[in-house]
This record gives structure tokens, C-alpha cells and sequence, in this order.
């Protein structure tokens, strides 16, 4: 599940241009996903580093967010998304998911 999720995310930003820091994506029972948007091309991997921001969440809501089944803030306010580090930058994250 965890290849599948990251090739998702890699299509979700292919086109994207960069946000100017990381971020990860840290799935509960599966591992992480990490988003290097420093720079273009946004690298996307399973390699754990150091992020501006760190969204915790399990597999199966990053599934409902790539979706459209559940939208950034309502996970965000019900707690099936938690947020550490930068909260700006995580927020500015939720237009990929829109």
C-alpha cells in the first residue's frame, strides 16, 4: 500500500511547482512519505528526513484525501490529521487536495 500511495502523491505533485520546503507524510501503520518541494522537480520518496512540517494520518484517509472523500480541514478539525512542526506550511499544503 505504501508504493501505491507514493506513486499517488508523486502524480499529485508531478506537475506541481515547488513550494519552497519538505514535508511528510508519516502513515501510521505503513511509514512515510517524504515531499521534497524545495526545488523543481518536487522529489517525492520513502525516505525519512527532516521536515518543515509533518502530517500524521493512517494510509487509509491519505486514500480518502488523493479521493476527494475527505477534505483537508474537516480531517484536520475531527483529528484525523495531525499536524507537527509548521502549521502554515502544512495549510498551505490542503490546495493539492482540493
Amino acid at each position: 500500500m505504501l508504493d501505491r500511495l507514493t506513486a499517488r502523491v508523486r502524480l499529485l505533485v508531478d506537475c506541481e511547482d515547488a513550494f519552497g520546503f519538505c514535508v511528510k507524510l508519516e502513515l501510521k501503520e505503513l511509514g512515510c512519505i517524504y515531499v521534497d518541494g524545495s526545488s523543481y522537480p518536487i522529489v517525492v520518496s520513502n525516505i525519512d528526513g527532516d521536515a518543515a512540517a509533518t502530517l500524521i494520518l493512517s494510509g487509509t484517509d491519505l486514500d480518502d484525501l488523493l479521493d476527494g472523500r475527505l477534505s483537508p480541514l474537516t480531517a484536520f478539525m475531527v483529528g484525523r490529521v495531525q499536524v507537527e512542526g509548521d502549521l502554515g506550511k502544512a495549510m498551505q499544503l490542503s490546495r493539492l487536495f482540493s
